[in-house]
């Protein structure tokens, strides 16, 4: 009898350990802190789902938004729907805060997005005829930069040096009296056949069905003149710069094995410009 009883009194010891256990195991789980983040694009999405896999070890739920145009994650991220976005280049943000009146900051950054020049026509810029023609970006948010490829390809020259907020007024001198075609950045590659060349951005580009090898110039291979107000960066609320959990996932985002899956997911598409985070001025 004495034995039954100690049988079933360990059997109950091992019962109660292992609710315990169980538990444990659920606390630890609602504990997981929940965050959402907000991107644009499917390779995007794809890039987070990656860094969320990497958050769950650190017991960080981290939910990946897309949303379908630039127009979305800065106000989804001041009406609280949301609480880091990544899918913006400073330039971009700061024009955003003036003209909203928020101020939404940025705590981390991620990378460049290449301008290709592509052609039906010729296979080099120096081929360009006299009065030829070249699409550019309507955007002001991007024109600048893709007058500044131009610059540094010997096709124009600009005001001052240029800047990211160059217009086609500020060209000085245009050698051959190329003709510039405003288009939006959506429609450019369809339009290629068209003109001489065309600057588009390689997402688009790719979107298109156009081989990024298979463009006449990127500005990738100089990148040192890319300004800093073109890299791409994490955002968040003012009040939450400080918040250690997205300051984590800063970390987790800004390291090797992110860099090599973003080339995995597009090669020639992103260029990592986070160990650069000291030369600039307006990350919090």
């Amino acid at each position: 009898m004495k034995r039954i009883l100690q049988v079933i009194t360990l059997s109950l010891l091992a019962l109660f350990l292992v609710a315990c256990g169980n538990k444990n195991g659920e606390e630890d789980k609602q504990s997981a802190e929940k965050v959402k983040v907000a991107v644009v694009g499917s390779k995007e999405k794809e890039l987070w789902e990656y860094v969320a896999e990497k958050a769950k070890k650190e017991n960080i739920d981290l939910e990946v938004v897309e949303l379908n145009d630039y127009n979305q994650p800065n106000q989804a991220l001041v009406n609280g729907s949301v609480d880091m976005n990544a899918f913006q280049h400073y330039a971009f943000l700061k024009q955003w805060n003036e003209e909203s009146g928020e101020n939404v900051v940025p705590i981390g950054l991620t990378f460049i997005t290449p301008l290709y020049i592509f052609s039906d026509k010729i296979d080099s810029l120096d081929d360009l005829p006299e009065n030829g023609q070249v699409i550019v970006p309507i955007e002001t948010a991007i024109q600048g930069r893709a007058l500044l490829a131009l610059q540094t390809a010997g096709v124009i020259k600009l005001k001052d040096g240029g800047s990211t907020q160059s217009s086609l007024a500020d060209i000085t001198e245009n050698p051959k009296n190329i003709e510039f075609v405003e288009v939006e950045s959506a429609q450019a590659p369809r339009m290629i056949q068209d003109v001489d060349a065309a600057v588009l951005n390689g997402g688009f580009a790719e979107d298109a069905g156009l081989a990024i090898e298979d463009n006449i110039f990127t500005d990738a291979d100089y990148l040192d003149t890319i300004p800093a107000d073109r890299y791409n960066l994490i955002a968040v609320r003012e009040e939450d710069k400080d918040n250690e959990t997205y300051r984590k996932i800063v970390d987790l985002y800004n390291s090797d094995d992110v860099a090599e899956k973003m080339d995995e997911i597009s090669p020639g598409q992103y260029y990592p410009v986070w160990e650069r985070a000291d030369e600039v001025d307006f990350l919090e």
